[in-house]
């Protein structure tokens, strides 16, 4: 179980999860893929699960972590954003639209409510565990931010595989949870729209172009074949976009950037790309359903080969990471690095400046209990 989940055998799985949703006629805005198309992002797939079998799986666990540290992540987070809601608001109650947040540190704060639920599912006790998850629930609720409910969910999910073979019982824990938390997206995605004040019946069925086919199989459902095929589509575009047009901007479509910097757009985290270049905008079949993949701006700017070089980046960081962690928070890493790969179904979270600050304390957490023993060895 943990091989799937895990980097880099998760991001063909969830891709070819994708791949078999947009071949689902759900709404009128989609066509079914390009058999071209479903070559090259199956070929994507193949690439991810043929490299997963020269990993190794059998990380280490530190028994000597009390698992407790998690708990200063949640009190500065706590702190951090009862002065941010008391002088911006509560997104719940005023609208995410209307609410202000503090630059920079609400990017920290959130990076500490993630921070706060890997270390408790990597080194925590089954207490830890769900007390850090409901804490980072409830705190997606009041900021209706549905992805840091789910990349937390899929946090526990990667961190209890990666420790614990999954039985019967435990699969059947696992697919409950799942359902319950795709029940809560669901939720959480009308009420942002309801406090936006843009939402009508059936609001889902009539943003995502929902047909017959699409209308049976339920509002929530819907969301999460929307969520997961909308993304796929958009990548096809953006790669239909490129072969086509190149450089130039695509006019039949809700057309973005047409041309940008590889570099800034998909190697650079956004809190630097953003003080040297406009954020690449990729091109899109409909304008409001915006998600493209993590890959879709690398599509866009330089094709299948973009794509390409995006995958091996993100192996030579993947293997920089591990040279850079130790033994003792080097769980941490992986599992951390597999959630943000899982995701690439969705979004580069690389780059986002919320998840990439994580990585940065992973890193500096494992420098610090290095130096740490060798003062204790020295003395």
């Amino acid at each position: 179980m943990f091989r799937i989940l895990s980097y880099p055998a998760n991001i063909g799985a969830a891709l070819l999860l994708g791949i078999v949703f947009s071949l689902m006629d759900l709404s009128y805005f989609y066509k079914s893929p390009d058999i071209f198309y479903i070559i090259l992002l199956s070929t994507i797939c193949l690439v991810y699960i043929f490299i997963s079998f020269f990993f190794k799986r059998d990380v280490y666990v530190d028994n000597g972590n009390d698992g407790s540290s998690w708990k200063m992540f949640v009190l500065i987070s706590v702190a951090g954003f009862a002065i941010e809601f008391s002088i911006g608001g509560m997104p719940i109650l005023v609208g995410r639209e209307n609410a202000v947040t503090l630059p920079v540190f609400h990017v920290i704060f959130y990076s500490f409510i993630i921070m706060a639920v890997l270390l408790a599912s990597v080194y925590g006790r089954k207490r830890d565990v769900a007390l850090s998850l409901t804490y980072a629930i409830i705190m997606s609720a009041l900021m209706l931010s549905r992805q840091m409910m789910i990349v937390s969910f899929i946090i526990v999910v990667i961190a209890i595989a990666s420790k614990t073979r999954f039985n019967k019982k435990n699969k059947l824990y696992l697919i409950v949870s799942f359902v319950a938390v795709v029940v809560i997206f669901g939720i959480l995605g009308n009420l942002r729209q309801q406090l936006s004040g843009d939402y009508v019946n059936d609001y889902i069925y009539r943003v995502g172009g929902a047909n017959a086919d699409g209308m049976r199989i339920g509002d929530t459902m819907y969301w999460l074949w929307l969520y997961i095929a909308s993304p796929v589509y958009n990548l096809i575009q953006n790669l239909d976009s490129y072969y086509q047009y190149g450089d130039s901007c695509n006019m039949s479509i809700a057309y973005g950037s047409c041309e940008g910097s590889y570099i800034m757009s998909v190697i650079v985290p956004d809190t630097v790309s953003k003080y040297f270049s406009e954020p690449f905008e990729i091109d899109m079949v409909m304008k409001h359903l915006n998600a493209g993949t993590a890959f879709s701006a690398s599509a866009r700017i330089l094709g299948f080969a973009g794509i390409l070089i995006q995958i091996v980046f993100q192996l030579m960081l993947y293997i920089v990471g591990i040279l850079l962690t130790t033994k003792r928070n080097r769980r941490a890493f992986v599992v951390y690095f597999s959630v943000l790969s899982f995701f690439m179904i969705f979004d580069n979270l690389f780059v986002k400046g919320e998840f990439f600050f994580v990585l940065l304390m992973i890193i500096a957490s494992g420098k610090e209990f290095s130096l740490g023993r060798k003062i204790i060895a020295a003395k």
